[in-house]
């Protein structure tokens, strides 16, 4: 598996990218393209999809900052779901020192408990804060969270530089 880096949307399987990512998350959860294009310039941001036998199996858009990966998103092909391909992601991009913190779904339905169980299974751990994401558009709302990190438990302090990471500089990239 090839993983690609994109700074712009130039590259031959941007719109398939674009695509999987809009499929992938509710409205509320996403970001205008002119803001996404605008993310991309940032050097902490990595804007990466996984090829293998010239398909886009998979995206993950992730951010590094000090000894923090925050994986903002992350999705599989909808036609490749349940290969393995996610797992496989995952543990190349988490195959380092960083504190790799993502966050999902509050804990509500099969759904969401199987979602935990694929990353509880991958060495994710639940942390017990209280998290508001924020809204990516004017005139949504932000939405309850529940944050998790690989290997490890973080402290407050982490959650709180995690916080303020997401709220001045991810969020920078958002209407």
């Amino acid at each position: 598996m090839k993983f690609i880096r994109l700074k712009n949307i130039k590259d031959e399987n941007w719109n398939k990218v674009w695509q999987i990512y809009e499929e992938s998350f509710p409205h509320y959860e996403l970001r205008n393209i002119k803001e996404q294009k605008d993310a991309m310039k940032d050097d902490e941001f990595f804007c990466v999809y996984a090829k293998e036998d010239d398909k886009v199996v998979g995206i993950i858009f992730y951010w590094e900052w000090k000894q923090f990966r925050y994986i903002e998103h992350f999705a599989i092909n909808p036609n490749l779901r349940g290969g393995g391909y996610g797992s496989k992601i995952l543990e190349q991009i988490c195959n380092d020192d960083k504190i790799t913190i993502l966050e999902i779904d509050p804990i509500v339905d099969e759904i969401s408990e199987r979602r935990l169980g694929f990353y509880e299974r991958l060495g994710f751990n639940m942390n017990k804060f209280n998290h508001l994401h924020p809204p990516y558009k004017k005139g949504d709302r932000g939405h309850k969270l529940k944050v998790l990190s690989y290997k490890c438990i973080i402290s407050e302090n982490q959650f709180n530089d995690f916080k303020n990471f997401l709220e001045n500089r991810v969020m920078k990239y958002s209407e």
